[in-house]
């Protein structure tokens, strides 16, 4: 059964670059029920121009915070409820590795529906906004908070599409901070996002 959302409660767009997207080794975090409720609103690209590089022998999607630089990153925008929000900020790691902002995006394509197949469970199923391809959409964006020089000295990519194997994650802040600690920066840990394991 999907999280209950009350009628107030906040809907919040998020645009997507990375292992959340659609086939990515992360994706499973919007699709389960537990960590709140995502639909998809469609594919879309930012309007400015942002650095993605890939970093680590992970090749984990970074977003740098240097307007202007590389390329206008192709994604996904999906809605989600307050609970999302908070797995989301837990995996990235909000505010340690990375920051939330918000940006434009542009819609590529308009294609509403769940992020989960059984979209009736669902809560915001068939609540995303009306949108259209074109149209223009501010969203939240998780970049990297620190950019380091061998940041910068790394390929731009327009987009990503996973080539490494992933571990699998539940989008526990600790796990997430364990991962990242090994592969990308020491961190320390914030237990804020624990949740109880079913």
């Amino acid at each position: 059964m999907g999280a209950e959302i009350n009628a107030e409660q906040a809907q919040h767009l998020v645009f997507t670059y990375g292992t959340l997207k659609r086939g990515q080794p992360n994706h499973h975090i919007l699709t389960n029920h537990k960590n709140g409720a995502a639909t998809l609103v469609g594919t879309a690209r930012t309007l400015k121009k942002w650095p993605l590089v890939l970093v680590s022998s992970y090749e984990i999607p970074c977003l740098l915070p240097r307007e202007d630089l590389g390329h206008k990153v192709s994604g996904e925008v999906y809605a989600v409820d307050d609970r999302m929000l908070e797995t989301l900020d837990c995996l990235e790691s909000h505010p340690d590795v990375y920051v939330r902002k918000q940006e434009d995006v542009v819609l590529k394509s308009s294609q509403p529906h769940s992020a989960n197949p059984n979209a009736e469970d669902n809560p915001l199923s068939g609540t995303s906004p009306s949108t259209e391809p074109g149209e223009r959409l501010k969203t939240w964006i998780y970049f990297v908070r620190k950019v380091e020089r061998k940041h910068l000295s790394l390929p731009f990519v327009p987009f990503y599409a996973q080539r490494v194997a992933y571990p699998t994650f539940t989008g526990e802040k600790e796990e997430s901070l364990q991962f990242l600690d090994k592969e990308f920066k020491p961190i320390a840990a914030d237990d804020s996002c624990h949740r109880e394991q079913a």
